[in-house]
């Protein structure tokens, strides 16, 4: 896939940090090029897992993740990868 940059919000809590991140940053349909298919073949959440990755790096005790207009319907087997 090619590197998408995108944000990691972390929001101070009793429990410690919460971090919320859009998954549509780095799966999004709009990183799709015109004409190729949003499939199995052509997309993964692997950028997901890394974005998860980062926020616990930066010390998240919880992540919330929204996920509307993502282009991968991988059941989130990249993101484990």
């Amino acid at each position: 896939g090619r590197p998408a940059p995108a944000p990691v919000l972390l929001v101070g809590g009793a429990q410690g940090p919460t971090a919320y991140v859009e998954a549509a940053l780095v799966l999004g349909r709009f990183l799709v090029p015109n004409g190729e298919a949003c499939d199995l073949t052509t997309t993964s959440s692997y950028g997901l897992g890394r974005l998860l990755g980062a926020a616990l790096d930066q010390g998240a005790r919880r992540v919330v993740v929204a996920v509307g207009g993502v282009a991968t319907h991988d059941g989130g087997a990249g993101l484990l990868a």
